[in-house]
């Protein structure tokens, strides 16, 4: 027996759905991203070099202005980098799910096999993904959970400047 994603059943709605809240997840956290690489730049100018780069430009991005910033201290600087680490690993999982060929096996299939796999080619060769609900599921609660990690920090970082002037 086959798996067809394009047959409608519920689980498949479900799994659908959950991709959809994911890549809305996905943008909001691309959003932040930004409004953090600007809060970094304190430029007028930052949106001609961070609107419309790719999430992992930002984080990269970010990174290095936050490595050289006068006032971000060495504490600030290593919750960040969790952050942005964090970040890179989220946007891979949602890469795969985004850009991925899904990959459903027979129920027959060898048992090494998961059910339900996502793959794509990167310069770094094919990489294989979870497709599933449940993995969707936590991606979300992850990306919402950078989220608020993204905006303490932003909130922490301000205070701190006011407090310095």
């Amino acid at each position: 027996m086959t798996d067809d994603l394009n047959t409608r059943s519920s689980e498949h709605e479900d799994l659908y759905s959950h991709l959809g809240q994911m890549v809305v997840s996905a943008a909001s956290l691309e959003l932040r991203l930004q409004l953090l690489a600007r809060e970094l730049c304190a430029s007028r100018y930052s949106s001609h070099f961070i609107d419309g780069e790719s999430s992992s430009k930002i984080i990269q991005l970010a990174g290095a202005i936050a490595k050289d910033h006068p006032t971000v201290t060495p504490d600030q600087l290593s919750k960040l980098q969790a952050i942005l680490a964090e970040c890179k690993e989220l946007f891979e999982r949602r890469h795969g799910y985004v850009h991925g060929v899904w990959i459903v096996n027979s129920a027959d299939g060898p048992p090494e096999w998961p059910a339900r796999q996502t793959a794509r080619h990167t310069r770094r060769g094919m990489r294989l993904g979870v497709l599933s609900v449940e993995d969707l599921t936590d991606l979300i609660q992850r990306l919402g959970r950078v989220q608020e990690a993204i905006d303490d920090w932003i909130l922490k970082k301000i205070i701190t400047e006011q407090g310095a002037t």
